[in-house]
């Protein structure tokens, strides 16, 4: 009785997880992009932002890369769970990251607006 109840829950969360993982990672992926144009646009310097989000994603695509190549040179016994999982803590790494230093910075503009504060008034 007590696994039944596991194995629901826990096919819930792999429903969940299958469904919300993929439109956080494209939507963080989007708001790197966006700010970084933003950012370009007005010449500030966000050098530990960039720096870290662009660490996390080259670490994220680098991984896909090894995965690939070892697939399509046909040692598919090399690919097993242990070798695959910490790509998710780096997607999800980049995803809160990238979250964050969004709003952060959408904040920060926002209340520049609202209280006419200068840019190089502000603190970091």
């Amino acid at each position: 009785q007590s696994n039944n109840i596991k194995l629901k829950a826990l096919g819930i969360i792999k429903r969940i997880y299958t469904k919300v993982n993929p439109i956080m990672f494209y939507s963080s992926i989007l708001m790197y992009i966006v700010l970084i144009i933003i950012n370009i646009k007005s010449f500030k310097q966000i050098y530990d932002e960039f720096i870290i989000l662009t660490f996390f994603i080259i670490i994220y695509l680098s991984r896909i890369f090894v995965i690939t190549f070892t697939y399509q040179l046909m040692f598919k016994e090399a690919l097993n769970v242990p070798y695959l999982s910490c790509i998710y803590n780096v997607q999800y790494i980049f995803s809160v990251l990238a979250c964050t230093y969004f709003i952060k910075d959408v904040y920060k503009r926002i209340r520049r607006k609202k209280y006419g504060i200068n840019s190089t008034n502000t603190m970091s």
